[in-house]
């Protein structure tokens, strides 16, 4: 037998609660029938009937939905901890997951899940005791770390975290900062098996950590050591013979050189090399015991050397005699550039594949980088520096007369140029070919084949980066002149352009372009976010790592 419906079984019951109600009435059944108007009655009940059919029939149709699903799901507490266990691990979670929110039964599976809790990064409100309990949630499984320079707490628990979970350590990292902390923090390091990634570089100069480890302690998976105001001991740096990219702030006492051949030597592997927290107390005063001939050995690794710090571009000088058997060396510039810019450049006339020169005062990404192999000019990139438009054509000018001198245009195989807007007061115009003029102070005429001026060769010349300075885009008109000038006159091989921070319309040069690829990076409000090493990435010779 059927069972009833649910709007039929609610209708049986109404009736069967008003069958026994009675109420009495001096008005007999009789009268109240006369005086009822039928029609009137059906016209007001109707709506309210059928409403109800309605809903009673959205119910029934979802009753029986559900229960016809039920035959095919299992109850959460039906599934074994492994499934739960991978939905959890392969999932994705909000940033911000509310225990509460967690019916119980999941809460109880990841909780007594070790592998869901190795990856532990703390904010810098959350307490000790909660990094404590996420540590043992853990238990012996290999962790990943990230603490907030900016809790005394957790930082001044830093040496006794790490003499009890170092060995199931695979990265540990301190990170942002914090003004109000000032003392010495002694971390002493134990042997790490597992430790991959070491980033201590949270803490200002007032908060200091000092780094040691255990005599002949082995690092055998290190790879990554990042020590910003993190002071270590020179002897240390034999204890990390895997190391492949460094950052590290040297103590200001005895040699520069003599420090830089020790981690070098102390570790062969070594591809990347951050000097950080340079300044006048690190200048090179007397002789170092390092020769450039043993510098040079030891470089034969590395490929990019970078200084970073308040006033490198003196210490740059001294060091450059010595690090330009690099493939790559990076210097952080200031408005000191035009006075040491020249004395650094001079220095590279070995071997050295690349000089970045990058100014500090900009907010975005900016290098100027002096490609030479054996002495041979290989990639140009010139771009704008300092904080005033003035200040950047001035300095842009300056580094074009000194790092092309003078330009081997047959082995030029990469060109990137600033493309400025900037009112530059000759004839109260706006100046929007400084690119065009800063290629005529590399030597290159921007004159036909068929003139009567030589036009320079350069057979290898492949890439062409355009950027327009951020804040200070030209109109579309004016990439498309300059693109079409330096494709259509110069009639160089190109094969790739790349437009950064700017617009231009491809379709008109497709006349002049047939084979050349445009690539075009937007800012964020125009192509969506992109990064950095995105943008530095198209713009550098494609081997330059």
């Amino acid at each position: 037998m059927e069972s009833d419906s649910p709007a039929q079984s609610v209708r049986a019951i109404i009736d069967r609660a008003l069958a026994g109600v009675w109420a009495a009435s001096a008005v007999d059944a009789a009268t109240l029938e006369q005086n009822i108007d039928a029609a009137n009655h059906r016209k007001i009940q109707e709506p309210i009937v059928r409403a109800f059919d309605e809903f009673f029939a959205v119910l029934n149709a979802s009753y029986v939905e559900n229960c016809r699903r039920l035959n095919r799901l299992a109850p959460i507490n039906h599934l074994p901890d492994d499934v739960l266990t991978a939905i959890f691990a392969q999932g994705t979670l909000a940033d911000h997951l509310v225990v509460s929110w967690v019916c119980s039964r999941w809460r109880s599976v990841a909780v007594h899940d070790a592998r869901l809790w190795t990856e532990l990064s703390l904010s810098p409100k959350q307490s000790m005791g909660l990094l404590e309990h996420l540590l043992s949630l853990s238990r012996s499984m290999p962790i990943s770390l990230r603490l907030p320079a900016s809790n005394p707490h957790i930082i001044s628990a830093l040496p006794g975290i790490v003499a009890r979970d170092i060995d199931r350590m695979e990265e540990l990292v301190v990170h942002g900062r914090d003004d109000a902390m000032s003392t010495m923090i002694h971390v002493f390091f134990p042997a790490a098996p597992r430790l991959r990634i070491l980033r201590l570089e949270g803490v200002l100069d007032h908060c200091r950590l000092l780094l040691s480890l255990q005599p002949r302690a082995a690092f055998p998976a290190l790879r990554e050591i990042h020590l910003v105001r993190t002071s270590i001991a020179p002897e240390t740096w034999a204890s990390f013979p895997e190391l492949v990219d460094v950052t590290w702030a040297p103590f200001p006492t005895g040699s520069l050189v003599d420090d830089i051949y020790n981690v070098l030597t102390s570790c062969p592997k070594v591809k990347r090399l951050r000097i950080y927290g340079l300044n006048t107390a690190h200048m090179i005063t007397e002789t170092p015991e390092t020769t450039k001939a043993q510098m040079q050995v030891a470089l034969r690794n590395v490929r990019v050397i970078s200084l970073m710090g308040g006033d490198e571009e003196p210490i740059a000088v001294d060091l450059m005699p010595y690090l330009r058997f690099a493939r790559h060396v990076v210097v952080y510039c200031s408005e000191a550039l035009s006075e040491y810019g020249e004395a650094v450049l001079d220095q590279i006339e070995g071997p050295a594949e690349a000089l970045y020169m990058r100014d500090s005062t900009r907010a975005s990404t900016g290098e100027v980088i002096d490609d030479v192999l054996d002495g041979v000019l290989r990639d140009v990139c010139l771009d704008s520096a300092g904080p005033s438009p003035s200040r950047r054509e001035l300095l842009r000018v300056k580094v074009a007369h000194l790092l092309l001198r003078p330009l081997r245009t047959a082995t030029l195989r990469s060109l990137s140029l600033p493309v400025g807007c900037w009112t530059a007061q000759r004839g109260g115009g706006t100046n929007i070919f400084l690119a065009l003029e800063t290629l005529v102070l590399l030597g290159v005429p921007l004159v036909r084949p068929t003139s009567s001026r030589k036009m320079p060769a350069c057979p290898s010349l492949r890439k062409l980066t355009l950027e327009m300075v951020s804040g200070e885009r030209a109109a579309n008109t004016t990439l498309d002149t300059l693109v079409s000038k330096l494709i259509g006159i110069c009639a160089w091989p190109i094969q790739r352009i790349v437009v950064v921070n700017g617009k231009f319309a491809p379709n008109q040069l497709a006349k002049r372009a047939h084979d050349v690829q445009v690539v075009s990076l937007m800012p964020e409000d125009e192509r969506g976010p992109f990064s950095e090493d995105e943008v530095l990435q198209d713009r550098l010779p494609e081997d330059w790592q």
